[in-house]
This record gives C-alpha cells, sequence and structure tokens, in this order.
C-alpha cells in the first residue's frame, strides 16, 4: 500500500499492513491497532477510513484505499524502493493521547516532522 501526501507524491509505504518505510527502504513507523507509532515508541498519529491524521486531526497521508475526507489530488508515480532495512526493535510505547476531531485540512508536516526522524 503506498501513501501520498497532499501535493500527490508517494511519501511512503506499508507492504504488511504493519510496517511503515520510506522509499529509501528506511523503517520509520507502524501501526498498532489505528495508532501510528515510531519504533523509539512515540504516538505519531491515526489511522482513519485509510487515511493517515496527525495530532491535530489534519489529513497528512492518503492510500488508494482510503475513502471521505478531503479531495485528493492525482497521484504520481511512486518511486524505485530500495533496499528495506532491518526492522528495529519496537520501544515501549507512549499511551495514546486523545484522539482529535478531524479537520478539513491538510497537514503541513513533513515527513521528517511526522514521523520525528533524527537529524543527520
Amino acid at each position: 500500500m503506498d501513501f501520498f501526501g497532499s501535493s500527490g507524491l508517494a511519501v511512503a509505504y506499508c507492504e504488511d499492513h504493519v510496517h511503515i518505510f520510506l522509499y529509501s527502504g528506511e523503517p520509520v513507523a507502524y501501526f498498532e491497532g489505528d495508532c501510528v507509532y515510531s519504533y523509539s515508541g512515540r504516538h505519531l498519529g491515526w489511522r482513519h477510513e485509510g487515511w493517515i491524521i496527525d495530532h491535530d486531526g489534519n489529513y497528512y497521508l492518503f492510500s488508494e484505499q482510503t475513502v471521505g475526507g478531503l479531495v485528493k489530488p492525482a497521484t504520481q508515480r511512486t518511486p524505485i524502493k530500495g533496499p528495506m532495512e532491518r526492522i528495529p526493535e519496537k520501544e515501549l510505547r507512549q499511551f495514546e493521547p486523545m484522539r482529535p476531531p478531524t479537520s478539513s485540512k491538510w497537514s503541513k508536516l513533513s515527513a521528517k516532522e511526522f514521523f520525528q526522524l533524527e537529524q543527520s
């Protein structure tokens, strides 16, 4: 399953319905129920009708299975997937925060901000 951002660009993918990878092959998050967590245990957002929404209730990513929500842009071709890196151990998860109502806006977060990727 490919995930696209507000411009229709492919941002990430999930092949096993659990682990989320960037197209470089880097594992960045996983689904636990409707929640999205980083491997360090930080709660990142939620899955909602095929969408991934952020902590403000804004729509962040969509897939081909997404229903409802905002008008989706035309999707662009997905990049070639890099070799999958080893999936890290999952650390103790944060408690799920109170889920906000979904908004009518796209999230302004970049992949680096949403997935809370470290500075290189």
